[in-house]
């Protein structure tokens, strides 16, 4: 997102991924500076050639092509960082680097010849895709959703009495994974666990008044309804979930409206487990036909920032919802099944 133009950047207004895109744009900057200035007296010719944005360019090529390795380093390693991403349900390769920094590869099935090879960036909501990589997967493919604020903007905005100096951290909230991913990454209620527990860390961190888990997480979920109830950019989405929802109050699907109450992305990802390579990519083909959101009916960009938008918007009401459950105000079968 970093190389889009100002114009588009501007379409994620609304989510915390466009407040990320300025923030790192003034660290980058700080660090080049940093840099530029220890290069006065020792630096290689290199680097004392090196401008902002061949700096910044060596970053994003290092965030979007490394391998994570042993002791969580970032590794570059050739003919293997420019595979290309597919969802892990169709992608290639199943991959992992050992404690010894060997990069061991296995296929998942029979790959014929002349086939591109791809492989998966990860187990990724679309919000954290565009963040590290630029682009998001198709809706009925994303694994979890996800959202992100900053506790300087809810101090701001909501709780003006608590004193935040010491916790300038991202809030993160995300779905479990689908239960019926495959089962060797994590539980599926560990992102959403893990997040959640983070968050609880931080808080007792807090000077004054903190506000309880609860009510903290109830108002980053009605901060992110309350915007995109009225964000137009993805009305019609929004519009689709609505009447999606009244056939089934339990769906949560936008991008589709034909057949749509019935949809499941559990079982369409349980479906997709049972089928070879080919019949796979022919079943997400036929999905993505009927994708309001696909790429081919919006152009590439614009599909990118409504999938970010609309995980971060389900995100919200998934845990909404999640509080209503908790506090009886919400009836079982009227909420959405994530």
């Amino acid at each position: 997102p970093f190389y889009r133009e100002t114009r588009e950047q501007l379409l994620l207004v609304g989510s915390f991924e466009f407040q990320e895109i300025r923030r790192s744009l003034f660290w980058y900057t700080r660090d080049f500076e940093k840099l530029t200035a220890s290069c006065k007296t020792k630096c290689s010719k290199e680097l004392q050639m090196m401008d902002m944005n061949t700096y910044q360019a060596v970053n994003q090529f290092i965030l979007s092509h490394a391998a994570k390795g042993p002791g969580g380093k970032p590794h570059i390693i050739p003919i293997f960082e420019f595979l290309n991403h597919l969802p892990e349900l169709t992608s290639d390769l199943n991959y992992e680097m050992d404690d010894n920094g060997d990069l061991v590869v296995s296929a998942k099935w029979e790959i014929p010849a002349d086939e591109e090879i791809t492989i998966s960036y990860g187990r990724r909501s679309n919000p954290e895709l565009l963040a590290s990589f630029g682009f998001a997967d198709p809706p009925f493919l994303e694994p979890f959703w996800s959202l992100r604020i900053f506790t300087q903007v809810l101090a701001e905005k909501y709780y003006t009495e608590l004193d935040i100096e010491d916790m300038e951290i991202d809030v993160r909230l995300a779905t479990p994974w689908l239960s019926s991913l495959p089962g060797d990454i994590a539980a599926p209620e560990e992102v959403a666990n893990s997040t959640l527990h983070t968050l609880q860390w931080e808080l007792a961190r807090g000077k004054g008044t903190v506000p309880t888990l609860l009510s903290l997480v109830e108002t980053v979920a009605d901060h992110f309804i309350s915007w995109y109830s009225k964000d137009h950019f993805i009305s019609t989405f929004r519009d689709t979930l609505e009447e999606n929802r009244g056939k089934n109050a339990s769906s949560s699907v936008w991008w589709r409206s034909q057949d749509a109450s019935s949809f499941s992305r559990q079982q369409f990802a349980a479906r997709l487990q049972t089928l070879g390579r080919a019949k796979r990519l022919e079943l997400v083909e036929a999905a993505s036909e009927a994708d309001l959101s696909d790429p081919r009916r919006l152009g590439f960009w614009n599909s990118t920032v409504v999938r970010v938008k609309m995980s971060e918007y389900l995100c919200a009401l998934a845990y909404k919802e999640a509080v209503l459950l908790i506090r009886e105000e919400l009836a079982p079968s009227d909420a959405m099944t994530e």
